[in-house]
């Protein structure tokens, strides 16, 4: 199971007052701007700061084994705390990043803070804080992870499917459209879809993988695209 936990986030800000907010918030966007921020025009002339959010949580360790956030983007470097200790740190401020945490039966204190205090650390405007949803995973067992698709050759419409999924556990892959239609269903992880449609700018189609086993599930979205580089045309797609 996955839900989205960006609601009733307490924040406290420089003077330790607290306040409600909901991710993805910007938190850059209270800070002054001046032409002395060390930022300069690459930040707007905003300054940089360091904030802190915290959420109380209930969790049931009876029912459920696996716990796990899903950080979309925090920017720059993040901590992650659980009920006082660091559990995560995270230095990309562009990656999701997961952390795998073991709750105590009942409430719960989740801290997460923010450092975007040394500036410049970028060419053009990050933003501060939590930039991106954040999800909360929990199961009754984990035994898939990591799951990925890449295409192989786009104008065929063969695909890769990449798991990591516990030894000795039956599994299927399903495969559909973005109507639910189901396209494909089976174990097999090298995978021609004939019908499949080209992921564009244009036309961005998407397809839906469900993999499962008996005790877990995860579900992923994907296109198929071909993206390169070039010395002389520089990026180019499909």
């Amino acid at each position: 199971m996955k839900i989205n936990v960006n609601k009733g986030r307490t924040y406290f800000d420089k003077l330790n007052k607290e306040r409600k907010i909901d991710f993805p918030y910007d938190m850059m966007l209270e800070e002054k701007r001046s032409l002395s921020n060390p930022g300069g025009k690459d930040c707007a002339y905003f300054d940089g700061g360091i904030y802190h959010f915290q959420k109380f949580f209930n969790f049931d360790v009876s029912a459920y084994k696996y716990f796990a956030f899903h950080f979309n983007q925090i920017y720059k470097k993040a901590i992650i705390k659980l009920n006082g200790e660091v559990i995560k740190e995270n230095l990309n401020g562009f990656n999701d990043f997961y952390v795998e945490f073991k709750p105590k039966n009942g409430e719960n204190l989740v801290e997460i803070i923010a450092y975007n205090n040394l500036l410049p650390n970028c060419r053009w405007y990050t933003g501060s804080g939590v930039l991106r949803d954040v999800e909360l995973i929990y199961k009754k067992e984990n035994e898939i992870k990591n799951v990925r698709v890449y295409t192989k050759k786009y104008l065929n419409r063969e695909i890769l499917i990449d798991a990591d999924i516990k030894e000795s556990v039956p599994y299927t892959f399903e495969i559909f459209d973005d109507k639910n239609n189901l396209m494909y269903r089976g174990e097999e992880k090298e995978i021609t879809l004939k019908d499949a449609k080209l992921w564009s700018i244009d036309e961005p189609n998407l397809y839906k993988l469900v993999v499962k086993t008996q005790n877990d599930e995860e579900t992923i979205r994907f296109g198929i695209r071909n993206v390169s580089l070039d010395v002389n045309k520089g990026l180019l797609l499909n």
